[in-house]
């Protein structure tokens, strides 16, 4: 439904309702979107902080320094969570360097034509008061002429009952009243005509010209209305195409996740660690005997030696698996 046909009366209550709309679009639309891509943007930075610090370090690729699948599934899962930050990151640029954007060139087109449609009531204004300036004006004029003319009448039929003043400054008198009469008579017309003037654009204001002012500052706020509902909308989408991409980044961590294996990752740890050498066989029994001399009767010095033998038994004897 038009504006125009019931707040033709209230031009200057509708321009405040749009105007204040339209810098709503900066103050309010503009600057959630921008705090909005600030998040975005932080959120981001704290991902890629957090990856920085958590990263495993790089290991050589060498069969006995194999990495665990603990390890290289977490360090898929840290590439996989940068991915989701640089979604994020997107998002924070396409909302502050093209929403925004948009919203600041939008409000500033809505506000020349609110600036623009003033101006115009303001001139059709000025034509309507200058015909009802015009219009009273001939008015006045007219009933000064009717006076003047009735005044002139009366003076003339006075004189002309008196009898005391002469035919010809009677005739005068009459001359003149018939003057009076027709300068009254063409006042008349002028009033009759500039009236009728002034009701066809009194007409034509305020049932064309300010109701169409009226309805042009409608359209203005239909289409902030339904450019806010494009923003909106536009931004509920990069937010849903990102979180697309976020589950796929989702479902490379949970592939990671489902890499690692606890016996590969035992098994590393053995082939890394482990010496080859073979348990120590059994110590053999000694026999005492009593024609035998000992050369150190030490213990330490036994223990010395033995260990001294053990060692190089594995040195000579024993075999790597």
């Amino acid at each position: 439904m038009s504006w125009g046909p019931d707040l033709w009366d209230s031009y200057h209550t509708v321009v405040e309702h749009v105007a204040k709309g339209t810098t709503d679009l900066v103050d309010v639309y503009g600057k959630f979107v921008k705090e909005k891509a600030e998040l975005e943007k932080e959120y981001a930075k704290g991902l890629r902080k957090l990856i920085a610090k958590y990263e495993p370090k790089e290991i050589k690729k060498k069969k006995e320094n194999e990495e665990s699948s603990e390890n290289s599934s977490f360090r898929i899962f840290l590439v996989e969570t940068g991915y989701q930050a640089g979604q994020h990151e997107l998002l924070a640029e396409h909302l502050s360097k093209v929403v925004v954007k948009e919203i600041q060139n939008k409000s500033a087109e809505c506000h020349k034509t609110v600036k623009d449609n003033s101006k115009h009531a303001n001139k059709e204004k000025e034509k309507m008061d200058t015909s009802y300036f015009t219009l009273e004006k001939a008015k006045l004029k007219y009933q000064k002429t009717f006076h003047d003319w009735k005044d002139s009448e009366r003076n003339y039929e006075i004189a002309d009952r008196d009898g005391t003043i002469s035919r010809n400054e009677i005739m005068k008198m009459k001359i003149h009243t018939q003057a009076k009469l027709k300068l009254f008579e063409d006042s008349k017309a002028k009033y009759i005509e500039q009236l009728d003037k002034t009701n066809v654009e009194q007409r034509e204001y305020f049932d064309c010209r300010l109701p169409g002012l009226v309805n042009s500052l409608q359209d203005v706020d239909r289409e902030r209305i339904e450019f806010v509902r494009r923003v909106l909308e536009r931004s509920v989408a990069g937010e849903r195409e990102m979180v697309t991409m976020v589950n796929k980044c989702r479902e490379g961590m949970e592939e990671a996740v489902a890499g690692i294996c606890v016996e590969k990752d035992q098994n590393i740890v053995k082939e890394r660690y482990k010496s080859g050498d073979l348990p120590p066989v059994d110590i053999q029994f000694e026999e005492m005997s009593l024609g035998r001399e000992k050369k150190s009767s030490s213990l330490s010095r036994r223990m010395s030696r033995t260990n001294f033998t053990q060692k190089r038994n594995r040195q000579n004897l024993f075999q790597k698996k």
